[in-house]
């Protein structure tokens, strides 16, 4: 086991807290959005190794999957991730057209599809992917004005019609929607808060009606969403550890004042209604929890640890994160890479992630 050590994102929507306290540091007045623990060029990890502090990429080689810590204190931009063709070939495109790697209006940053699981390490709230239509129908018409009529339009032509509508034609709604949601007190209470407050940001953004279409999801600590290339999604609040394929390709709809790029986003979004993305996780041992995310490329784990474990690195390289408690080798807001085959012991109590390669049973 190496030692990592993982670099921050200072995005505005961070808070000052999760990430700071997790690795007892002075947070310094400022978002702390992102810990990054992997080998993504944009902001590559470093390891210690017995000749010195060396790139992690060196020792591990690319590592397929980045394993990240989220401190949301704000909602994040309404977005999806391009699938590995789209992807490959935006790249390539902006490649050829010279659009700097770092740049604002850089859409594409890797060839790479973008599957990813959060687990919260809080409360944790998000939008994710569309709901029923005959809950968003009967949710809408009891806001009442515009929203009556978006139902009308939702109930007649459906998802795919009414998002393109919203999002090509930009009809200036979400105020009024936003007004609506304001005097709501049903069922969908909480996501209708969350639509008024991100209204109040966003003034007339039309991806705040896309969201009143959505899934709200609230998860407890331990619980997760997988989110698959093509998924639309916003997290909202609250702490997590999220794992990826290593990629920082960004399709945004909406909630943000970097740039949108509607068509890119149409092309990828993935409009099936369905529950909300819920990745379950399987007990394998004692202690032990895979989160289940068949088709992402890796796998995350959540270990714990009440005493001794021994593990051993069975499906290539790994990284480990203890984000709660002291497990002798790894301590609080301590993160390792392992290499493939290497076995490992861990002692005492700890609560502890685990990434890897994906899993096949």
């Amino acid at each position: 086991m190496l030692k990592v050590r993982g670099d921050i994102q200072h995005y505005a929507w961070g808070d000052g807290a999760t990430i700071p306290n997790l690795l007892g540091r002075a947070a310094e007045d400022q978002p702390w959005a992102e810990l990054w623990l992997g080998t993504h060029p944009l902001l590559p990890s470093r390891v210690r190794t017995p000749t010195g502090v060396r790139p992690l990429k060196d020792v591990s080689g690319r590592l397929p999957f980045l394993l990240k810590v989220l401190g949301v204190a704000a909602p994040l931009s309404l977005q999806t991730h391009p699938g590995e063709l789209q992807a490959s070939e935006g790249f390539t495109r902006e490649e050829v057209e010279g659009v700097a790697l770092d740049a604002a209006e850089r859409v594409y940053r890797d060839k790479d599809a973008k599957h990813e699981v959060v687990c919260a390490m809080s409360t944790f709230e998000a939008l994710a992917g569309f709901r029923d239509v005959g809950e968003s129908v009967t949710f809408l018409r009891a806001l009442g004005g515009v929203a009556s009529d978006l139902a009308d339009r939702l109930d007649a032509v459906g998802v795919r019609s009414t998002v393109r509508h919203l999002l090509l034609d930009r009809p200036e709604i979400a105020n009024d929607l936003a007004a609506g949601c304001r005097t709501y007190s049903g069922t969908h209470a909480a996501h209708a808060a969350w639509i008024s407050s991100i209204a109040a940001r966003y003034p007339n953004d039309p991806a705040v009606a896309v969201a009143a279409l959505m899934n709200f999801v609230v998860l407890r600590p331990g619980e997760a969403l997988y989110l698959h290339p093509g998924q639309l999604h916003a997290y909202l609040r609250g702490a997590g550890v999220e794992l990826m394929r290593s990629s920082d390709n960004v399709l945004r709809a909406g909630f943000t004042p970097k740039p949108v790029r509607t068509d890119e986003l149409l092309t990828a979004l993935d409009i099936a209604p369905a529950p909300p993305p819920r990745a379950d996780a399987q007990p394998v041992a004692p202690g032990i929890f895979r989160y289940n995310a068949p088709g992402a490329g890796f796998q995350l784990w959540r270990i714990d640890l009440e005493g001794q474990l021994t593990v051993s690195a069975s499906y290539g390289p790994e990284l480990l994160l203890c984000v709660q408690g002291d497990a002798g080798s790894l301590a609080q807001g301590e993160s390792c890479f392992v290499r493939p085959g290497e076995t490992y012991t861990l002692a005492g109590r700890a609560t502890i992630y685990r990434a890897s390669n994906e899993v096949f049973d």
